[in-house]
């Protein structure tokens, strides 16, 4: 075992052999220089921790530090090993931390997302927090890495930056329940106002908006124009809605949990209208289709037609309300309009249930049961 004073001169003097070679300092105990068989230097330590393993650390390469810095360096990490750290452990844990496109990726597998959400998820990654974050490592990021990327994003686009922040929010929680941090770095930033929008259908522009699905050539956009307006219901629940959901007869649509966003079973009364509009659609499409809006050529729902859809609204004449709010347009204007919510099927189904609870309940009611 090669042993002497590592200073410069003897550090500059090595040179390859072909072989590695250990130089341990004279000095400093446990503390070497290694001359890789290329000729490659660095400096490290070897240390038992408190446990007895015996360890070796590297401290850095010869040039990007002195001996003398090296040498601080080995001391500094001798005095951790003999407070009871392990350098060696810790740098190994640290490489092999998950940085944040891990953490993103292994989010996007465990957490079950509705297609839209996912799809919105996939671009702000993409676009806005990978490129800044990709590489940093979880449990390194502050709150205030977190706060300059959503004052940036800020300035362009606050309520980009909003869900941004949630999207950070969301997955920095999933860390924390996977113990690859204890805190969220998201809380305490205060998000950007947002304005609700206030757009609601006037009759008249309905009117137009019916009358342009009448005279449209693509009778699928339309007949998802109008059951979006007859229901208020949301896109995605009515491109993917079957025909098991519907019953025509008491006029009621059954959403299952997985097809709302609340994420639980939602009974929807059906307008008269809307009743009209799925019977007409069934007789057409046969007693074997599954899907209210099928796809062509697969047994898979329809995508969703923006095109026909928004050649609809400006045959109307309605430029200043986005389709995709439609429904919830709709749904605002409804009392204000003075049309029914309700089907009068809808409506003396609710009735007979009535009657039926009431008398189901009374003989419980008179033994005091309720």
């Amino acid at each position: 075992m090669a042993t002497a004073k590592l200073t410069k001169r003897f550090v500059d003097a090595q040179s390859a052999t072909g072989e590695e070679q250990v130089f341990w300092d004279a000095e400093l105990r446990g503390f070497c220089l290694r001359v890789s068989a290329a000729g490659h230097k660095s400096y490290g330590i070897k240390y038992r921790t408190k446990g007895g393993t015996q360890r070796r650390y590297s401290l850095g390469a010869h040039g990007e530090l002195t001996p003398d810095q090296a040498r601080a360096a080995a001391q500094n990490a001798f005095a951790q090993v003999r407070a009871g750290a392990d350098p060696a452990s810790d740098a190994r844990a640290y490489r092999e931390a998950s940085d944040l496109a891990a953490l993103a990726s292994d989010f996007l597998v465990h957490r079950p997302l509705r297609p839209e959400t996912r799809r919105q998820y996939d671009s702000l990654l993409a676009r806005f927090i990978l490129p800044r974050m990709r590489h940093r490592k979880v449990a390194e990021v502050d709150r205030g890495t977190v706060a300059r990327l959503f004052h940036e994003m800020s300035a362009s686009g606050p309520t980009q930056a909003n869900r941004a922040l949630a999207l950070l929010s969301v997955m920095f929680s999933h860390a924390v329940t996977t113990g690859a941090r204890s805190d969220n770095p998201c809380h305490g930033i205060k998000r950007n106002p947002e304005r609700n929008r206030e757009r609601f259908l006037e009759r008249d522009e309905i009117g137009r908006l019916l009358r342009a699905c009448a005279e449209h050539p693509d009778e699928r956009a339309a007949n998802f124009v109008r059951l979006l307006l007859y229901t208020g219901a949301r896109r995605t629940e009515t491109l993917t809605a079957t025909w098991d959901m519907f019953d025509l007869e008491a006029g009621i649509w059954t959403k299952p949990s997985h097809h709302t966003k609340q994420k639980r079973l939602h009974r929807v009364p059906l307008s008269d209208p809307a009743i009209a509009l799925l019977r007409a659609m069934k007789a057409q499409a046969g007693e074997g289709a599954r899907f209210v809006f099928p796809r062509p050529e697969a047994d898979a729902p329809l995508r969703e037609p923006k095109r026909p859809v928004r050649g609809i609204f400006a045959a109307a004449g309605i430029k200043d309300a986005t389709y995709t709010r439609c429904g919830i347009q709709w749904r605002r204007s409804w009392r204000a309009l003075g049309f029914p919510r309700r089907s009068s099927a809808a409506r003396s189904a609710t009735r007979r249930q009535r009657q039926r609870r009431s008398t189901c309940t009374l003989p419980m009611r008179r033994c005091g049961w309720r």
